[in-house]
């Protein structure tokens, strides 16, 4: 387990040092912003109360993290699914 973490995280590094981030390829944060961006407009139209507009806003973040994790998890599992080394491989760049 503290292997395949190890080996995880150098090849995460390499790649970063290597690639990048390369322009026009998606970028998690991009869409966590549009994700925040739309979800903010919708709250600021639907409602004025201030208590309202807090519990949107923690449960925006709290979906955010959430929803970014589970998604993580399942592309994760899934490329395991497939073999180990595309595990691995999946989770060096979401890394």
């Amino acid at each position: 387990m503290l292997l395949n973490s190890c080996i995880i995280l150098l090849l995460a590094a390499s790649l970063d040092y290597l690639i990048g981030d390369p322009w026009g390829w998606p970028h998690p944060v991009r869409v966590m912003g549009w994700v925040i961006s739309l979800f903010t407009n919708l709250v600021l139209f639907q409602w004025n109360s201030s208590s309202i507009r807090r519990w949107a806003g923690i449960f925006l973040s709290v979906g955010l993290i959430v929803g970014s994790g589970f998604v993580g998890w399942v592309l994760v599992l899934v490329a395991k699914g497939l073999h180990p080394l595309v595990g691995l491989t999946v989770e060096s760049i979401l890394l």
